[in-house]
């Protein structure tokens, strides 16, 4: 009777300890951020705004970002952090302290740009890269050094997909139809920007180009919302989310389905925009040359699933490999020619591009209160299944994607393959026991 108690209260503390073990890395996992503390935003009389280039690189490995300026920082302030990135990019001399505490810092670090201590050399948890830039090779090198120092894992090969953008209702509706008709006979994944609509929804002119939408959903393609054009310096985040939601609404009217967002760069550092930037699980970012000074005291930043960076694609575009530093839509302007467009692709699949299937790219976006998600081929208004596709097509498609696509299996998260292997550990530890305990019994 002893043992009898003994093993159901053994049993009961291992599985609270499982439980836990993987309540609190899930926890672990959605408040992970990064740290960075930085002197200036860009060299000075330079053009390239390096805090932005690497605030972009943190936000591609799934965590967020904290941006504190080098004469706001605390010692307290980076002790809860696991990876600490110090930007550099004048030579400016540095806090009284500030090596110490670095010193003293149990997490990673890694110091880029200049003013590095002699002090901080063969430290196991620091690492140097003496600079880096957007415009060249040495980017994607530190996106896959920042990769595998966030995650514990090598760096996975970036996703890759093709970008409709900037479909208006007034475009050549028949060229954009061929396009359309081109991906689809092609099995190439495809992706269309559209934007935002808020008069004269019932004109027939807005019932065709909808209709045409339809159309292109019925051949696989997916729907994104293009951030709203509004002209002015200081409009504030919330018009901008409600023409969006409005939009949004009126376009599931037609029943076109805008699964994610696609916003300028800008948009990361505009306090009051936060809402609309992360309505999403996942964000298209477009470069914005606009994107002006970038200078806090202190700015946060929650991270995404996914960040996808916009490559516009042009007549004269050369693509390098260098380029793609993390998930990338190659983006067409849907006002492009077709033989132009026809020729973009070309050059990209000749260079070994491969267009990832959207349809693997799981979304949840929500909206003044209206919920869109997309889970594999099907999409739910509100936890509604609303895509009832036409099967020859849905057919034909998945044939011609099936002859190149693999599932990539590779992506799944070190966190839940370590806790998967803790549960079956205490499991098997509960088989043991339970063993013994019996084998005890019986020779009593």
């Amino acid at each position: 009777m002893m043992f009898k108690i003994r093993k159901i209260q053994i049993l009961i503390l291992l599985i609270l300890i499982s439980i836990f073990m993987f309540y609190g890395e899930r926890v672990k996992a959605e408040e992970n951020k990064t740290l960075i503390i930085y002197d200036s935003y860009k060299e000075f009389g330079a053009e390239e705004n390096k805090l932005n280039s690497l605030v972009q690189v943190i936000l591609s490995t799934g965590n967020g970002v904290d941006i504190v300026n080098i004469d706001s920082y605390s010692k307290e302030s980076i002790d809860k952090y696991g990876v600490l990135f110090v930007l550099y990019n004048n030579s400016s001399e540095l806090p009284e302290g500030f090596i110490q505490n670095l010193l003293k810092f149990k997490g990673k670090i890694v110091w880029v740009g200049k003013n590095f201590n002699p002090l901080l050399e063969n430290q196991q948890n620091i690492t140097y890269m003496p600079n880096f830039s957007s415009k060249n090779a040495s980017y994607n090198i530190l996106s896959k050094e920042v990769y595998k120092l966030i995650n514990d894992k090598e760096w996975d090969k970036p996703k890759t997909y093709l970008l409709i953008d900037e479909v208006y209702p007034f475009i050549d509706l028949q060229n954009f139809v061929k396009k359309i008709d081109f991906l689809y006979d092609q099995g190439i994944s495809f992706i269309c920007s559209v934007m935002p609509v808020y008069e004269n929804q019932n004109f027939d002119a807005m019932k065709r180009f909808c209709e045409v939408l339809r159309y292109a959903q019925d051949k696989g393609g997916k729907i994104i919302l293009h951030s709203s054009v509004m002209k002015g310096n200081n409009i504030p985040g919330k018009d901008v989310q409600d023409k969006m939601s409005l939009a949004q609404q009126i376009y599931i009217k037609y029943g076109v389905y805008p699964l994610n967002i696609d916003i300028p760069e800008s948009f990361l550092y505009k306090e009051d925009y936060k809402d609309l930037i992360h309505c999403s699980n996942n964000v298209f970012i477009e470069k914005d040359n606009n994107i002006g000074i970038i200078d806090f005291k202190k700015y946060s930043i929650a991270g995404f699933d996914k960040v996808i960076d916009k490559i516009h694609i042009n007549d004269n575009y050369s693509y390098e490999p260098s380029q793609i530093a993390y998930d990338t839509a190659f983006s067409f302007n849907s006002d492009l020619d077709l033989n132009s467009f026809k020729a973009g692709i070309k050059h990209i699949m000749n260079k070994g591009v491969y267009f990832n299937d959207i349809d693997y790219l799981n979304t949840i976006i929500n909206l003044g209160g209206i919920e869109l998600k997309s889970e594999n081929s099907n999409i739910l208004l509100n936890n509604k299944l609303v895509n009832e596709q036409n099967s020859s097509s849905e057919t034909s498609v998945q044939d011609n994607k099936s002859k190149t696509e693999t599932i990539d299996i590779g992506n799944v998260n070190n966190r839940i393959t370590k806790i998967t292997i803790g549960i079956c550990a205490v499991f098997f530890i509960i088989i043991l026991i339970s063993k013994r305990l019996e084998i005890r019994k019986f020779f009593k």
